[in-house]
């Protein structure tokens, strides 16, 4: 039975503790125990047949949050709880505490793989919201306010409309499972259906299905939640569902989704574009300092889904402005260019941006991959003067290892607990956040041209992994705090503490 890792991070001079637990053992973690790696076993001798493992964040005795798994003592799987799904790691949030509480459990699979934990590992990290995170590294009327908004380094989810998996759960409900299959193939997912040819076509279709959750669901929050948690650059890939789902419908009343603009992934439709608007306008009218970018594209977006036309996207954005309580005006990638506090005055605080020439940190090869050597190593490639004929640059800290085979197979009868994006997470943030972090690194790129910090399952505040002599990588920052770190630096300024 695997044993269960634990960590937590906990903001300076918050009164808070974090509390791991099982039957026969329970840490209590303050400030002062950051980072420090937590090793619990899981009791396999126990009279229950399901151990429990929990997490609480307290203060002064109070449990603000808590989150269990039961874990089968005889199969050592994950068996129930409130944490046993990723969609159910969603970030917890209180306006009134002002404190942002991240958290994910992975599951360890049934059968060691090269490269991915032998470990289940769990982390909780308690901080301040990254609301208004703009208005602090740049107060209205500050120096740093009359520098140009393309100084900011701006943290992004990637694929941020792969935050649900209802939509594409509602559509396969109305296919057979030999539909399903046909479906996973036309998406690229060809080297799954080979490793499970000999298998019965509905045991096939779902833990094909099961697999392609874990591989496809990037971010585990709201877009509200991601805003609150820091983020300010969102690329969105929007077109209408496949036909495909239709053709391959098992019903005479095919009952398809409301006909809208979703964020498509290889086929599978994310969350909407009207409801981000919506979500992004509702939280700049609340908050006055910050400013969003938007980035349309169309990347791999397969040719059976319909993509908008230039006057169905100015429609779709119009009518999110219009919605505004504050009157806010949209402004393009040019209008980076402005002065920080002149993009205020103007109330221009929605840039949206449409198939922009970025320099990207990303290819297949140095990104399907189970380390971040090669991640780093793009890294190190990239050059001042490669920026020159580009509109924004992108450095990609998440690891897309979906595309080996042994984590492909890995994936074959997991649970949706079990995300090779998650373990890799844990593995390569503390390397490319921290290359990111050195100022070395952050002064090798123009200063002027805006800078993009993408990841998976945004996060405000560190997410360490497991390194020798069970201690944790001591990383500073995480994606949203690396990225303002990093913006602090173009500013001329110190890091916050």
């Amino acid at each position: 039975m695997p044993a269960i890792r634990a960590w937590s991070y906990i903001e300076k001079g918050f009164q808070y503790s974090v509390l791991f637990y099982t039957s026969s053992i329970s840490v209590d973690n303050s400030a002062e125990e950051n980072f420090i790696l937590r090793e619990l076993k899981v009791d396999e001798d126990g009279s229950r047949r399901a151990e429990r493992f929990r997490w609480s964040v307290q203060r002064d005795g109070v449990v603000v949050a808590s989150r269990f798994v039961d874990i089968d003592r005889l199969s050592g799987r994950v068996c129930g709880g409130d944490m046993a799904f990723t969609s159910e790691t969603t970030s917890i949030i209180d306006e009134n505490l002002d404190i942002f509480i991240s958290f994910g459990f992975y599951e360890a699979p049934s059968v060691k793989w090269y490269g991915l934990p032998a470990e289940c590992l769990c982390y909780v990290t308690v901080s301040r919201l990254g609301t208004r995170w703009m208005g602090r590294a740049a107060p209205v009327g500050e120096p740093q306010a009359q520098k140009s908004f393309s100084r900011f380094v701006l943290p992004a989810p990637h694929d941020c409309g792969m935050n649900t998996m209802r939509n594409c759960e509602a559509l396969i409900k109305q296919m057979s499972p030999t539909a399903v299959v046909d479906i996973l193939e036309t998406a690229g997912w060809t080297t799954w259906i080979t490793l499970l040819q000999g298998l019965g076509e509905l045991f096939k279709a779902t833990i094909a299905y099961d697999a392609v959750y874990n591989v496809s669901v990037t971010q585990k929050d709201t877009f509200m939640d991601m805003l609150e948690a820091g983020a300010r650059y969102f690329e969105f890939r929007p077109a209408k569902n496949s036909t495909l789902f239709r053709t391959l419908s098992t019903g005479s009343q095919y009952v398809g989704l409301p006909d809208r603009w979703y964020f498509q992934h290889a086929l599978f439709p994310g969350d909407h574009l009207e409801n981000f608007l919506d979500q992004v306008i509702a939280f700049l009218d609340d908050n006055q300092t910050e400013i969003v970018v938007l980035h349309l594209r169309w990347d791999n977006v397969h040719s059976t889904c319909l993509k908008p036309s230039g006057k169905e996207i100015e429609g779709l954005i119009d009518a999110a402005l219009k919605r505004s309580r504050t009157g806010i005006k949209r402004g393009c990638l040019a209008d980076s260019a402005r002065p920080i506090d002149d993009l205020r005055s103007r109330n221009m605080r929605h840039l949206v941006a449409i198939e922009a020439a970025k320099y990207d940190s990303y290819t297949s090869q140095a990104y399907q991959t189970l380390t971040s050597d090669t991640i780093v190593n793009a890294f190190e490639s990239m050059s001042h003067t490669e920026q020159l004929d580009t509109d924004l640059t992108v450095m990609q800290c998440q690891g897309t290892p979906q595309g080996k085979a042994e984590v492909l197979l890995s994936t074959i009868g997991s649970s949706p607990s079990n995300s090779p994006l998650l373990a890799t997470k844990a593995m390569f943030d503390p390397v490319t956040l921290g290359w990111l972090s050195q100022k070395s690194n952050i002064e090798r790129f123009d200063p002027d041209k805006l800078m993009i910090v993408m990841n998976d399952f945004i996060e405000v505040r560190p997410f360490p992994t497991v390194v020798q002599h069970n201690e944790l990588t001591k990383l500073k920052g995480a994606t949203v705090s690396t990225a303002i770190d990093m913006s602090l630096v173009r500013f001329g300024m110190e890091p916050f503490p």
